[in-house]
């Protein structure tokens, strides 16, 4: 039996691999990096047995969007990677940067010269949206039966938190939410900032700041949905879009965090438009 090794299995291992010579590097300064190796070692056999013919309907379903099962394990194994802000981290050269651009450290002073319920209201509940941004597509075309397109997004999104995370683990950058004061209780007293803080207590790792993990795969996740279901594909660049400010009102990351998201979101874009063009080019003889 052949076992054929797709484009998003061959990713996953590269960054598994990454993370495992990132946490041999750390053993004996950070505990509990052993674990992550342990972790690591099963995406082999899980690769392995989801590639496997026969595996049945659900088998197949899981087989196609395993990638972002696993990108929730491998952010809550950051946390550890990077000893909980044990390691040296980058914040300030980023706060550094914060200021050349938009003269102050705007995610600190944003919500507090101009503080709105409203407007805490509304973007927090659009950072809150990020999770159903994710999920859309790939629901969507697993129930559709579109392999072509839910594999489009699996491997787009996949590759943006790769990319993220390698990022973070080379180059981790505290975020606003960490080094400055919590927002007032007056703006944050409503329903959506409850969530997102409720969400934050959950699963929050410290270091994955720059550049901002959750713009990045939801603008990439938004067009990689439009390029299989165009009305979902738009309905999700409302909220994708917003979350570009969102993230930075809301003191959850620093504008440069944000600005560098976007760019990658366009590389990974671009490189989308780019490969799949090359691909599917006639052969002219």
């Amino acid at each position: 039996m052949t076992l054929r090794i797709r484009p998003v299995d061959w990713g996953v291992l590269v960054y598994a691999a990454i993370a495992s010579a990132v946490a041999i590097s750390r053993m004996g300064t950070i505990p509990g990096v052993e674990w992550t190796l342990v972790g690591n070692a099963l995406v082999i056999p899980l690769i392995w047995l989801v590639n496997r013919p026969g595996m049945g309907r659900f088998g197949r379903g899981l087989a196609e969007v395993y990638p972002i099962i696993l990108v929730i394990i491998f952010y809550t194994a950051l946390d550890t990677l990077t000893g909980h802000g044990g390691v040296a981290t980058h914040e300030k050269t980023i706060q550094h940067w914060e200021s050349v651009l938009f003269g102050g450290q705007v995610s600190r002073e944003w919500w507090q010269r101009y503080p709105s319920r409203f407007w805490s209201t509304l973007l927090h509940a659009v950072y809150a949206s990020y999770y159903l941004i994710i999920a859309a597509g790939p629901l969507l075309f697993l129930w559709r039966g579109d392999q072509r397109a839910l594999r489009r997004v699996v491997l787009a999104v996949s590759a943006t938190y790769g990319i993220c995370f390698v990022i973070f683990l080379l180059y981790p950058v505290a975020g606003p939410n960490y080094e400055f004061p919590k927002p007032s209780a007056e703006f944050l007293d409503n329903p959506a900032a409850h969530l997102v803080y409720a969400l934050l207590q959950r699963g929050s790792s410290y270091g994955a700041a720059f550049p901002s993990s959750h713009v990045a795969a939801a603008l990439v996740a938004a067009f990689a949905t439009w390029k299989g279901a165009r009305t979902l594909g738009l309905i999700l660049a409302v909220p994708s879009l917003l979350l570009v400010v969102a993230v930075v009102y809301c003191q959850m990351h620093y504008g440069v965090d944000s600005l560098a998201a976007v760019l990658l979101a366009a590389l990974v874009c671009g490189g989308m438009v780019v490969v799949e063009g090359r691909y599917q080019r006639p052969v002219t003889r």
